[in-house]
């Protein structure tokens, strides 16, 4: 199993990673491994660091919901300022679907054990 500081290392590079990708002024111009549907990148996006977020700094669900809803509100605000790129609350949806559905499963999870 990895320790803390991987969890941390993983979860710095992927959010610096995801918020490099959103604060691009062309998201046309994303190699095609990003271009997924945008949905499904918010998703998958949300989904990973929550996992990375709550094993890295062992945060609660309600912190973890916290501190993403947080951070998909501050990256769409960003965003509004952006040329091409626009504030879009169907991001935050499926920023947090991807959240809830990760807390859902972590939950699950541990109630097996």
């Amino acid at each position: 199993m990895l320790n803390k500081i991987t969890f941390n290392f993983i979860f710095l590079f992927t959010i610096i990673s995801i918020s490099f990708i959103s604060f691009l002024p062309n998201y046309n111009n994303l190699p095609q491994i990003a271009s997924l549907s945008d949905h499904l990148n918010h998703f998958i996006a949300f989904f990973t660091l929550s996992f990375l977020l709550m094993h890295g700094l062992n945060l609660s669900k309600q912190s973890t919901i916290y501190y993403m809803l947080l951070y998909g509100i501050s990256i769409e605000c960003f965003q509004y300022f952006l040329p091409n790129r626009v504030f879009g609350l169907d991001d935050i949806v499926f920023d947090m679907l991807g959240v809830f559905i990760f807390t859902k499963i972590y939950e699950r999870y541990l109630n097996c054990l």
